[in-house]
């Protein structure tokens, strides 16, 4: 009998274990079902739009995404480095801060919708209130990612951040069996989604959290800190999506489109790691740094994205031979292979910024973005004016991500040995 309590208490303790590292790892899940979720709305979308309007589809989702991502101007970076978590729901900041975030928030609206209205209406016209509305919440919506974020609300800030995507899925999926063509209607039903997820966000915060404002920051602090996280961020943007952008302009929206769906296909993995390792690594290398395991976490990083990388490319080759999609990927052959090295390079990439951003100085920092946006334009500049073909665009970006993270982690090492 004591035999047989035993085991039960070892079932418990395996049964309770499981469900803490479930628990642990759900942010991961919803990461992961944002990604598998986007992925399914574009292999939709390109079986019932053609080339050009799932172009310019792709031309619109590239523009929500900067966004998003440069909608604060950096400014969530100061956030998260000079606010601090009291307690449960309590959080500890500057008021100058809500200041700042309030005008950048309502600035950069602004300026995302004139410039939709100026360089991409001719493409799809969508209301004015709802492009405001929808601009104005996926904008917001990084500062309440954040707050979640700070507050260990892993999950939440995960659904905040990936609700829309999980939504535009079944969208996508209603539209796919009534064989709709509007994408008119289908942007502006996520434009719908983006708010309501925003609005939920921002009540259950304002009903639940309470901010603590104190003086640790003051006025010539925030303007030096947001100036340079603004140049940090401006960088990183320029590499996120730049090729994107450059990619239409010079071969046109049809290519874009297929770009899109490539990036989509190939990047989604290193794309849900990227995410989960700059999420999850940031909020731990802030708390516990420590050389030798900032190395090895790097190598293993390294060996991971070259195994996932090596499935991929086994995975499109059998979809190529079966024929599964639409799509004529043996056109892309070298494409294919040049974005998996981008994929491996982001990766790797986003394992050294989280630390670069957990514990870099001021100091560091400025130096960091003077060499990487001087490194980021010239490379930039000669793919603009030099490049004509998609390879040659992709591999300049390439060595872009590359030089970023070679950067980045030469300049935090140094960084950190003289400080021991």
């Amino acid at each position: 009998m004591f035999i047989a309590q035993n085991n039960q208490s070892h079932k418990k303790n395996l049964v309770s274990l499981g469900f803490n590292k479930a628990k642990n790892h759900l942010s991961l899940i919803v990461i992961l079902l944002g990604a598998v979720c986007f992925l399914f709305t574009n292999i939709l979308l390109r079986e019932i739009f053609n080339e050009n309007t799932y172009g310019v589809y792709s031309v619109i989702v590239s523009y929500l995404s900067v966004i998003y991502i440069y909608g604060l101007l950096g400014f969530e970076q100061v956030f998260m480095r000079f606010s601090h978590q009291l307690g449960r729901n309590i959080i500890t900041t500057q008021r100058i801060q809500i200041i700042y975030l309030t005008i950048i928030i309502l600035a950069t609206t602004l300026i995302s919708v004139v410039t939709y209205e100026v360089y991409f209406s001719h493409y799809l016209h969508i209301n004015l209130i709802l492009l405001t509305l929808g601009f104005l919440c996926m904008i917001s919506s990084l500062i309440l990612f954040n707050i979640f974020r700070l507050n260990e609300n892993f999950v939440v800030s995960q659904i905040v951040s990936n609700g829309w995507k999980i939504l535009m899925s079944l969208v996508a999926l209603g539209f796919f069996f009534s064989k709709s063509l509007d994408l008119e209607l289908f942007v502006s039903i996520v434009l719908v989604l983006v708010i309501t997820i925003s609005l939920i966000a921002a009540f259950y915060i304002s009903k639940n959290f309470k901010f603590v404002y104190n003086h640790d920051l003051n006025t010539k602090d925030t303007r030096v800190a947001f100036i340079n996280f603004f140049i940090a961020i401006t960088a990183f943007s320029i590499v996120l999506f730049a090729d994107r952008f450059i990619i239409e302009s010079k071969l046109g929206t049809a290519v874009f489109g297929d770009y899109f769906y490539l990036t989509t296909l190939v990047l989604s993995p290193y794309t849900i790691l990227q995410n989960y390792v700059g999420f999850k690594q940031l909020v731990h290398f802030k708390q516990h740094f420590d050389i030798q395991n900032f190395i090895r976490f790097n190598k293993k990083i390294i060996v991971f994205s070259l195994a996932i990388g090596l499935l991929l490319g086994t995975m499109i080759f059998v979809i190529t031979e079966l024929n599964f999609l639409n799509f004529d990927f043996k056109k892309y052959t070298t494409t294919i292979g040049f974005i998996l090295v981008l994929g491996i390079v982001r990766l790797y990439s986003s394992a050294i910024l989280s630390a670069f951003e957990a514990r870099t100085s001021i100091n560091t920092l400025k130096t960091a973005n003077s060499i990487v946006v001087l490194t980021t334009v010239i490379v930039s500049l000669f793919v603009v004016y030099a490049s004509s073909t998609l390879n040659e665009i992709i591999l300049g970006f390439i060595v872009i991500w590359t030089l970023r993270s070679l950067i980045y982690r030469q300049l935090l090492l140094s960084q950190i040995k003289k400080t021991l």
